[in-house]
C-alpha cells in the first residue's frame, strides 16, 4: 500500500480548494487597506478581475531581483551577496537556489531570461585578470543545466548582453560592433542572435545605427528596436527569415518613437510607443496592426514588458494616486481587453503595498525592460521593497487557467505545483453518454499541462464515453467518471458490477484502472470517494447514489466505465475445466449405468 509522504499528508487540508502558501515574510498592510475602505480611492477589485497569492522567495543576498520566470516556476534573476551582483537560478517546485556564472567569469553577472530546459540567458563582467581582459570586459553568457557555461563573446567590440533564449537554445540581445569611443559610451552595438555557437549580427534598420535584441519566440522571431542611438530615435522591430521588419508606432509624427520588447509563440508582440498626445503607451501588436492598451487611470505613461501564450500582459504604468494628489509608476496585468493595477489584485495587500519588475527596480543603463516575468501558467515574479531590502515575490494565480478546446471536445488546465488537482474544472463529454470526469484530489508536484479529451464509447460493454489524460506526471491523483444508469443495468444486469477501467497499451486490453499504477495494493470501496480515508493509491469504488466510479492513480491512460468480464485466457481455462467436469461427469454415469 502507498501513502502520499508524510510532508504532503500533513499539508493536504490546505490544499483542498486553495493553493499552498509558503509562510510570508511580508507585512500585508491589510490595516491600511481597511483604514482606506470608505474613501473613493480605495483599492478596488472587479468581480471577474483575477486574484493572486504571494510568496517572498528566500533568495540569499541583500538584495534581489527576479528577472524571468518559465513555465516550471524557475526563476532566474541576480542578487548582491558580498557587495557583489551574482546571477542565479531559483527553482519554485522545490525551493532550490544556485548561484551563475561562474563558470564564464569571476566578475559579476545578472541572469535576464530562461527556455523551459533551464537554460539561462544573461550578462557577466570580466575581472581584470581574467581570459580575454581587457579587449573583453563583459559578455554575453549561456547557463546548460548539464555542462559549463559558454560565453557569446562580442562583434569587436568590448561588450554583450543576451537577454532571452528560447527552445531552440538560441539566444537574443545585443552587442558592440567597434570598442567605445570614450568612457562610459558603448562601441555602435547592434542586436545580435547567439546560436550554435555562433554570433550572428542581426543589422539595423534603413537609416539606423544601433539596434537591441529583447526576446525571441521558438519561432524564432526576433524583436526589439533600432535606432540613431541609444534610447535615441528608435523604431521596434521584428526579425525573422533574415529580414528586420519595422513595426511603426502609434503616432503619425515623424519623431515618434517605439520598442518592442517580448513575443509569444502566437507571434503577438508587445512593447511600447509614442502616441499622437506626446505620451508612452504600453502597445499590442498582432496580425499586422499595433494597439494602445492606455494606461491605468487615462493620463502618464505604460510599457508592456512581457507577454504569455493565453495573451496575458505584464508591464508598468502611471497611475494617479488620490490620497496623494500625484501619480505613481504601478506594475500591471492586461487581460481580456482590461488592465489591473497588479497590487489591487494580490490577497492581502493595500493601496501602499506596491509591486514592480526587476529592470524597473534596478535600472539597468542601455538595456531598457528585459525579462520575461509572467509565465503561461499565469505566474508572475516581481520586487518589492521590504525592510530596506529589494526581494523576490512569487505571484500565483488563485484560480488556474483553463481552456475548453476543439468545440468541446477537450479541456486543458494549467495546475501550479502545490496546488490541488480539485482545481480542474468539471469536464462533460459531448459524445452520446454525455459522461462527467472529475478530478477530486491530489497534489501537483510540479507545474503540470494538464489536458482531457473525450472520445465515443466503443462497441460493447462500455457504459460511459472514453477520457484520455496526460500530463499529470507521477502525481497521485483521484479521477471520477460518471456512468449510463440504464444502459449499465441493460448490460451488466447489476449497476453496481461497474468500476474505472483502462486501457492497457502493452496488450490493448480494458482492465482495471488501478492494475497501472506503479503499486500492486488494490481495496475496493462501496460508496461515495471520503477524501479523509480513500487517498490511497490503488484504492476505487462505485458510488451508485450518484452514477459514478473513482479510483485513486498515478498513471495517464485512456478510461472508461465497464464491467469485469473473464480475460481470454481465463476464459479459455475456465471452459477447458467445464469441458472436463462434465466429461467427468459422463464417465461416472457410464460406469454406473454399467453396473446396474
Amino acid at each position: 500500500m502507498t501513502l502520499l509522504p508524510a510532508a504532503a499528508r500533513a499539508n493536504r487540508p490546505d490544499h483542498r480548494l486553495f493553493p499552498r502558501r509558503r509562510p510570508c515574510l511580508l507585512a500585508r498592510g491589510a490595516g491600511l487597506a481597511t483604514l482606506l475602505a470608505g474613501f473613493p480611492f480605495a483599492m478596488a477589485r472587479a468581480a471577474d478581475a483575477p486574484r493572486y497569492t504571494y510568496t517572498v522567495l528566500a533568495t540569499p543576498g541583500t538584495d534581489s531581483y527576479g528577472y524571468s520566470i518559465n513555465n516550471a516556476g524557475q526563476i532566474a534573476g541576480a542578487a548582491i551577496t558580498d557587495n557583489e551582483t551574482r546571477a542565479f537560478l531559483y527553482s519554485t517546485a522545490d525551493d532550490t537556489f544556485l548561484w551563475l556564472g561562474s563558470s564564464v567569469s569571476s566578475g559579476e553577472s545578472r541572469a535576464y531570461g530562461l527556455n523551459e530546459a533551464g537554460q539561462v540567458a544573461g550578462a557577466a563582467w570580466l575581472s581584470p585578470g581574467s581570459e580575454g581582459y581587457p579587449a573583453l570586459r563583459e559578455t554575453g553568457f549561456i547557463h546548460n543545466p548539464v555542462g559549463s557555461g559558454e560565453r557569446t563573446g562580442t562583434l569587436g567590440g568590448q561588450r554583450s548582453k543576451v537577454f532571452a533564449i528560447n527552445a531552440s537554445d538560441h539566444a537574443v540581445g545585443w552587442s558592440e560592433t567597434v570598442p567605445p569611443p570614450a568612457a562610459g559610451q558603448l562601441g555602435a552595438p547592434h542586436a545580435i542572435l547567439y546560436a550554435n555557437g555562433t554570433l550572428h549580427d542581426l543589422g539595423v534598420l534603413t537609416g539606423k545605427t544601433v539596434s537591441v535584441a529583447y526576446g525571441i519566440n521558438d519561432a524564432g522571431q526576433v524583436v526589439g528596436y533600432s535606432g540613431t542611438g541609444i534610447g535615441a530615435g528608435e523604431r521596434a522591430f521584428v526579425y525573422q527569415n533574415g529580414v528586420m521588419t519595422e513595426l511603426g508606432t502609434l503616432s503619425a509624427d515623424a519623431n515618434a518613437t517605439s520598442s518592442a520588447h517580448d513575443i509569444n509563440n502566437q507571434g503577438q508582440i508587445v512593447g511600447h510607443a509614442s502616441t499622437s498626445g506626446g505620451n508612452t503607451h504600453a502597445f499590442l501588436y498582432t496580425d499586422g496592426a499595433m494597439q494602445d492598451l492606455g494606461t491605468l487611470s487615462n493620463q502618464g505613461d505604460s510599457f508592456a514588458h512581457a507577454i504569455n501564450a493565453s495573451g496575458w500582459i505584464v508591464g508598468v504604468s502611471d497611475q494617479y494616486q488620490p490620497q496623494t494628489f500625484s501619480t505613481a509608476r504601478r506594475a500591471f496585468l492586461y487581460k481580456d481587453g482590461q488592465m489591473y493595477a497588479l497590487n489591487s489584485l494580490i490577497d492581502g495587500f493595500g493601496v501602499s503595498d506596491n509591486v514592480l519588475f526587476a529592470s524597473d527596480i534596478n535600472s539597468l543603463s542601455a538595456t531598457g525592460q528585459v525579462g520575461k516575468p509572467i509565465n503561461d501558467w499565469g505566474q508572475i515574479v516581481v520586487g518589492k521593497r521590504i525592510a530596506g531590502q529589494d526581494r523576490v515575490l512569487l505571484l500565483n494565480p488563485v484560480d488556474i487557467l483553463q481552456t475548453t478546446l476543439a468545440g468541446g471536445a477537450a479541456h486543458n488546465a494549467k495546475v501550479i505545483a502545490g496546488y490541488d488537482y480539485r482545481h480542474v474544472a468539471p469536464f462533460t463529454s459531448i459524445e452520446t453518454l454525455g459522461t462527467t470526469a472529475t478530478l477530486l484530489d491530489g497534489i501537483a508536484g510540479a507545474n503540470r499541462d494538464v489536458d482531457l479529451g473525450f472520445s465515443a464509447a466503443p462497441s460493447g460493454r462500455f457504459v460511459s464515453d472514453v477520457l484520455e489524460v496526460s500530463g499529470t506526471g507521477a502525481d497521485i491523483f483521484m479521477l471520477q467518471l460518471t456512468y449510463d444508469e440504464a444502459l449499465a443495468t441493460a448490460l451488466f444486469g447489476d449497476e453496481s458490477l461497474a468500476f474505472l477501467a483502462w486501457l492497457d497499451p502493452l496488450d490493448d486490453q480494458w482492465k482495471n484502472a488501478v492494475l497501472g499504477n506503479s503499486t500492486s495494493f488494490m481495496n475496493f470501496v462501496a460508496g461515495a470517494y471520503d477524501p479523509e480515508t480513500n487517498f490511497i493509491l490503488g484504492t476505487y469504488g462505485i458510488d451508485t447514489d450518484t452514477n459514478t466510479v473513482w479510483a485513486v492513480l498515478d498513471h495517464n491512460s485512456r478510461f472508461a466505465v465497464t464491467a469485469a468480464i473473464p480475460e481470454p485466457a481465463a476464459l479459455a481455462a475456465l471452459l477447458g475445466a467445464l469441458a472436463a467436469a462434465l466429461a467427468a461427469l459422463r464417465g461416472v454415469s457410464r460406469i454406473r449405468n454399467h453396473k446396474t
